[in-house]
């Protein structure tokens, strides 16, 4: 796998992204950087575990968190 100095940078770099302030094509920008993120997975220069780390920073949230569900009563 690649050096946890790479995936550092990589986590440096997805912050900046995430607290840019808003700006005409940032959506975009969010969407490309999701698509990149995929793609060091599946070319196997990361995990999935550091995908997920790397998507948490620029949504906020994990992948999954949206087919979660509450069987609260």
């Amino acid at each position: 796998m690649i050096s946890s100095n790479y995936f550092e940078r990589l986590i440096k770099s997805v912050e900046r992204i995430a607290r840019h302030a808003y700006y005409p094509g940032i959506d975009e920008a969010i969407e490309q950087c999701l698509e990149d993120i995929d793609e060091l997975m599946h070319a196997g220069r990361i995990t999935a575990e550091e995908r997920e780390a790397l998507r948490v920073v620029l949504l906020g949230m994990p992948f999954n968190a949206s087919n979660n569900t509450s069987n609260a009563a």
